[in-house]
Parts: C-alpha cells; structure tokens; sequence
C-alpha cells in the first residue's frame, strides 16, 4: 500500500466520523407468510389452490439521515417466499410395465401438496419521512436475484379401476434452476 492510499483512506475514516451521526447501521430479521395467486389447472370437480405458507428474511440495514425528518434507506436481505400448492382431484398415471413398449395409462385419484420455496437476494432503496414521533412513511424501488427455486411435498395416487392393487405415495423434491423438465424415471 503506498503512502497516497493509507493518506486517502485515514482521510475517508475521519470524514466519517465528523459526520457519523447522519448514518445508522442495523439489523433486520423476521418472519413473514406469503402465497402465490394465478391460474391453477381447472379440472372440473377437483380442489386445487395456493395455500398461505411462511418463511423468514434476516439482513443488514444502512440509513443516512439528511434531516431529523428525511432519510435514505437501503438494505441487503436474504428473504425466503413461497406458497403450498394444494391439488384433490382426477388425475392419471403412466405405469411402465415390463416387456411393454408403451406405457400403461392408469386414472385414478390424486392427493397432491407441494410446498414451494423461493429464496431471493433484495436490493431495496427507499426515500423516508418521520410522521410525527412512531410513524414514518417511505417508497423507493428495489432489486431481486432469485437464488434457490425449490419445491418439496407429495403425491398420493389411487387407481380408480383397481383401488387395492395400483395405489402409492411419492416424494417429490424439486430444484427448479437444476432440474430438467421431462417425465420421471424409475429408480431401481
């Protein structure tokens, strides 16, 4: 480090300290509950829907204060939204059956819950006012990065035609940013 660098940086530390009480530093941690809304399959006669589901957020907060009544705010948070999905209805299944080509199509009834997770990185930066002594008001824009899409639950099915032979419960577990689309496979 040359001299001209720790000059610099002795200079930025002292112009913060003559001026440290116009920054607040803080923590911010929670929980919060969240769904998803929009469209669900509509199959007649079956019960599906986005159910509330709770999660956390937890980061760290900057404010600069010009007056006692205006500051700026922003944060780094790490936030945790999702929703259970919920299906009761008809369904079908694709049972492979050995020594067959094609597979055999199954309808039957399906339980299904999934809860979905997403974890995202958010930016906000919002402009605030004091209202009085305990309310503040503020707005401003804000930034996400989706980090981590997953979903975990299962799905019960029975076969409609023979309800004591073709009956079962799957996991499911779901990496929406590293899982490829397509059918299933058979583990063995």
């Amino acid at each position: 480090m040359t001299k001209k660098s720790i000059i610099l940086v002795l200079l930025s530390c002292l112009s913060l300290g003559l001026h440290a009480q116009e920054f607040n530093f803080g923590i911010r941690a929670g929980l919060n509950y969240s769904r998803f809304v929009g469209p669900t399959l509509d199959v007649e006669g079956a019960d599906e829907r986005f159910a509330f589901s709770n999660g956390f957020h937890f980061g760290i907060t900057w404010d600069y204060n010009f007056t006692e009544i205006i500051a700026l705010k922003t944060e780094l948070l790490y936030i945790q939204k999702g929703t259970e999905y919920i299906y009761n209805g008809d369904s079908y299944y694709k049972i492979e059956v050995p020594g067959m080509d094609d597979k055999l199509v199954e309808f039957g009834q399906a339980e299904m819950t999934l809860d979905i997770s997403n974890a995202y990185l958010s930016f906000p930066l919002m402009l605030s006012s004091k209202v009085g002594k305990k309310w503040e008001v503020f707005g401003g824009v804000y930034g996400n990065i989706l980090l981590q899409p997953t979903g975990r639950g299962i799905y019960k099915f029975t076969s409609n035609d023979r309800p004591q032979e073709i009956l079962f419960d799957q996991s499911l577990d779901f990496n929406y940013r590293s899982d490829q689309a397509g059918e299933g496979r058979t583990v063995r």
